[in-house]
């Protein structure tokens, strides 16, 4: 179960979802179909009843008729308020659910909410800043969010992490409810829970929680390392020039960094959404993606570079001593992270790889220029 701080990348990745697939056909299409529906678009609408599967992705999302198979959509803004005989998988930024949905429903947005009058006969998996479920569940219920209300009834067990949790007077749960969260859950008077109310502490100080954290930590950064030496042993005179400018001036590096981190999704998505500009939007907004994943390997194996000459070291002289520079490097990244605030590095360290890179590219762009 995915935790409240792995939230926000959750929905980095579902607004990645909406701003490629959904501006890359600039058009309103409104569906009146008897058979499968496969569209996207600005604007789609299923207001038909469809015999089969409804598989769409768009900046609007319409689906207001009876779905008999399954359901999948993808967008800005997305309401179901038909009834689908199956599963439905949906995301987005703002995702609304208003029907009986006869199987399993898996739904991620920023704003999530599960009307009073749905009911999802399967279990139910949500994801989101803030979930909403006043809808009846008839299984098993899952949420993981900022902030959780629950105002439905839900026939199995329940289980929640968040930062907030509330069970409104209406809200029934005939199974256990288990939950984590910073405080404990507001459960409001009339709030019926026929199982046990069992929370799990998040609290770091205890042994097994911390093993926990640490062990996944440990596997992140031993993953970035070993891709980071993978590449330099791929690549390495490309590494040697790139740290070379970087150490020659790091600030530079970071500051470029941040601007080109900043700038290039801005124009990718302003490239999207013009419409003749979509096909080159979807490529600027793929090499923003393969920027920031280079940019973190890149700016370990500089870290690495910078601190073993603070040692007094070079790791120039083989390529051994190279990956235990990188090793290092991750190894200290990984415990800065158990810091309070110790995410900042990290960031700064992706920066530093992003500018080193793109003041190399400039560099060949000079000398061939020259």
């Amino acid at each position: 179960m995915m935790k409240p701080g792995k939230v926000s990348t959750l929905v980095s990745l579902i607004l990645i979802a909406v701003f490629t697939v959904g501006p890359l056909v600039a058009q309103q299409a409104e569906m009146s179909a008897s058979e499968d529906v496969y569209e996207s678009g600005t604007t789609v609408r299923v207001s038909d009843s469809v015999e089969g599967d409804v598989i769409v992705a768009a900046g609007s999302v319409t689906i207001d008729s009876s779905v008999s198979e399954d359901v999948v959509a993808t967008g800005g803004l997305v309401s179901i308020t038909g009834n689908v005989g199956d599963d439905v998988r949906t995301s987005g930024a703002v995702v609304t659910i208003n029907g009986d949905i006869g199987g399993d429903l898996a739904a991620a947005a920023l704003f999530l909410t599960l009307e009073s009058g749905s009911t999802v006969n399967g279990n139910a998996w949500l994801t989101g800043r803030t979930v909403t479920v006043a809808g009846n569940v008839n299984q098993t219920l899952s949420v993981n969010g900022e902030k959780v209300v629950l105002s439905g009834t839900y026939g199995g067990d329940v289980e929640v992490h968040a930062n907030s949790i509330g069970l409104a007077p209406s809200a029934v749960i005939k199974g256990d409810l288990t939950y984590s969260a910073p405080g404990e859950a507001v459960i409001e008077d009339g709030a019926v829970i026929e199982g046990e109310v069992i929370r799990e502490e998040t609290d770091l100080s205890d042994p097994e929680t911390w093993a926990e954290e640490a062990l996944g930590s440990l596997k992140f950064y031993f993953g970035l390392a070993l891709c980071a030496i993978v590449l330099f042993l791929v690549y390495p005179n490309w590494f040697e020039k790139v740290i070379e400018g970087s150490g020659e001036a790091p600030f530079k590096s970071v500051g470029l960094g941040f601007v080109v981190l900043v700038v290039t999704p801005v124009l990718a998505i302003l490239l999207l959404i013009s419409g003749l500009g979509a096909p080159l939007g979807l490529i600027t907004l793929g090499v923003a993606l393969a920027t920031v994943v280079a940019g973190i390997l890149v700016g370990i194996v500089c870290v690495g570079d910078a601190g073993f000459r603070a040692l007094g070291q070079s790791p120039d002289k083989s390529k051994w001593a190279r990956v235990w520079s990188i090793f290092a490097a991750a190894a200290v990244l990984m415990l800065i992270g158990f810091v309070p605030y110790g995410g900042w590095v990290f960031f700064i360290v992706l920066l530093l790889g992003i500018g080193a890179m793109k003041r190399y590219f400039y560099q060949q762009y000079v000398d061939q220029e020259g």
